[in-house]
């Protein structure tokens, strides 16, 4: 198995220290993955699930990283600074 991108580095590196030319010929594709029309149907329910999420979950998300943001501040709960233990979560919240 070979990991592209460092290969990529390595390549722009070697034209940079003029080592070889950029269009040299340097990794020669293996094997070529397509994809298969009969595994579409499955992707494509799971696809429209995942892209329901965001629309479904924006409003508490964006609420839960402002109340994130007020507690580091100081000017919020407290009790969601990722640093408290679940100790002085109880304590803050009695």
């Amino acid at each position: 198995m070979t990991i592209g991108a460092s290969y990529g580095d390595a390549f722009l590196a070697g034209i940079t220290a003029n080592l070889c030319r950029p269009n040299q010929s340097w990794n020669d594709v293996e094997g070529r993955v397509e994809p298969s029309s009969a595994a579409a149907g499955p992707y494509e329910d799971l696809y429209s699930l995942y892209g329901a999420l965001y629309p479904a979950t924006s409003v508490h998300m964006h609420r839960l990283a402002a109340l994130q943001a007020q507690s580091r501040r100081g000017d919020g709960l407290g009790v969601l600074s990722p640093l408290a233990s679940g100790k002085e979560v109880a304590n803050r919240a009695s």
